[in-house]
């Protein structure tokens, strides 16, 4: 830039021609307004142009557009020169200002009781949730204790099945061998001075074998079901399990 005129200068650029130089000189005047001139140097030559408005006119046309182009206001001389834009605040009222002061006193007071209230509030929301808490905890004990007597039962129960086992199974060998001692009876295996003497030691081996397997099997059924039971009680009651929302069941 030079003075009032912008210089454009192309060096070693040989593709435009001289209507290219041309036509952008013209479009650089035509979108600038800033200088009074533009000149465009290149290898073609130099191309100049001039803008159709001059800047002093370009400026005071935006200044229009804009709103400042009017007079201004002159300041004066005085503690405040600059031109006030606005009237000064009006006086404030003590009266007004008392209330206020009173609101606000006030307002911190309802403050600071609100303040109060909601620790107070969280002060019981914990003391409560500490109880709430403490309920859980003795509510899980006490599944715990009623799952472990529920488990320990089915265990007794089990282990009471070996009493009537053991029992059906010791009158099953009772009546069993009175029925090879009444075998040996029939078959002439054992020798015997009379003929009543035979007759009741038949009878009596006889008596023996049904009074042993017939006590034998009820006592024998009822051991095996209570030993059945106790065992699936007990595998069932490991599939439940206490926690803190209550008894979970597995299927």
């Amino acid at each position: 830039m030079k003075g009032e005129t912008l210089q454009l200068q192309l060096r070693e650029f040989f593709a435009w021609r001289p209507h290219d130089c041309e036509a952008k000189v013209q479009e650089l005047c035509e979108s600038s307004q800033h200088f009074r001139s533009i000149a465009l140097s290149g290898p073609h030559g130099r191309f100049t142009c001039r803008p159709r408005a001059r800047p002093e006119d370009y400026l005071a046309e935006q200044l229009r557009l804009d709103g400042l182009a009017g007079p201004w206001k002159p300041t004066g001389s005085g503690v405040s020169a600059t031109p006030r834009t606005k009237p000064p605040p009006p006086p404030i009222d003590p009266v007004a200002l008392a209330r206020l002061e009173r609101e606000a006193v006030g307002a911190t007071h309802g403050r600071e009781a609100a303040a109060a209230a909601l620790k107070h509030v969280k002060g019981t929301d914990y003391a409560l949730r500490e109880q709430i808490d403490a309920l859980d905890r003795v509510q899980i004990e006490r599944r715990a204790a009623w799952q472990e007597h529920r488990e320990r039962r089915h265990r007794n129960f089990g282990f009471a099945s070996l009493a009537p086992m053991t029992a059906g199974l010791g009158m099953f060998v009772f009546g069993s061998v009175h029925l090879a001692e009444l075998y040996a009876i029939r078959h002439g295996k054992q020798e015997f001075a009379s003929r009543a003497e035979y007759e009741a030691a038949k009878q009596d081996a006889a008596r023996n074998t049904a009074i042993g397997h017939l006590v034998a099997l009820p006592l024998l059924a009822v051991g095996i079901t209570m030993f059945v039971l106790g065992v699936r009680g007990a595998r069932v009651g490991r599939r439940i399990s206490v926690g803190s929302d209550g008894l979970r069941v597995r299927f």
